[in-house]
């Protein structure tokens, strides 16, 4: 029994369970329902939002960081080498690049695009009256970014799931 390859595979697959649950769940019910109360939708996002960064970065960070060890110590130290001579390396590969990529979209894509929408919420509440059509327009440019990027990592977090469950079998 080695326990660092089932200590890893624990953090790995726990992670991984959470990381993209949450993701689904966040992407497909919390956020729609967010757009579709308007205003009334602020209350539950200042208690929420602050706390999905933090959860969404050590998920996402522990589950890419065990995969990527795993992924190592399963190729021997060769991993372009069992990528290229072995189906299953080459899924774990695919898998793995997909999972990275996802865990990227944080910094690069998400914190930019929540940061602009924390600033047009903030602009349209400090108005002192209802929202301008040009406030209006900024936030729903914001949201229309933020989906299309929620796509692009539901679609990456989609393919590591299924080429981890697979890969072993191929």
């Amino acid at each position: 029994m080695d326990l660092v390859l089932i200590v890893l595979r624990l953090i790995h697959i726990v992670s991984g369970v959470l990381w993209v649950g949450g993701a689904f769940l966040v992407f497909r019910f919390v956020e729609p329902a967010i757009k579709d109360l308007g205003p009334q939708g602020e209350p539950f996002m200042s208690r929420v939002g602050p706390r999905l960064p933090p959860y969404f970065i050590t998920v996402s960070g522990l589950t890419v960081l065990a995969g990527t060890a795993l992924f190592w110590i399963d190729s021997g130290g060769d991993p372009i080498g069992w990528i290229t001579r072995d189906a299953t390396g080459l899924a774990f590969g695919i898998g793995g690049i997909a999972a990275w990529i996802a865990f990227l979209l944080g910094p690069i894509a998400f914190k930019p695009i929540f940061e602009e929408m924390e600033a047009a919420a903030a602009a349209m509440k400090s108005a002192g009256g209802p929202p301008t059509q040009e406030m209006v327009a900024r936030m729903e440019a914001v949201q229309e970014r933020l989906a299309r990027v929620n796509v692009v990592d539901l679609v990456m977090l989609g393919i590591a799931v299924v080429t981890m469950a697979i890969a072993r079998y191929l």
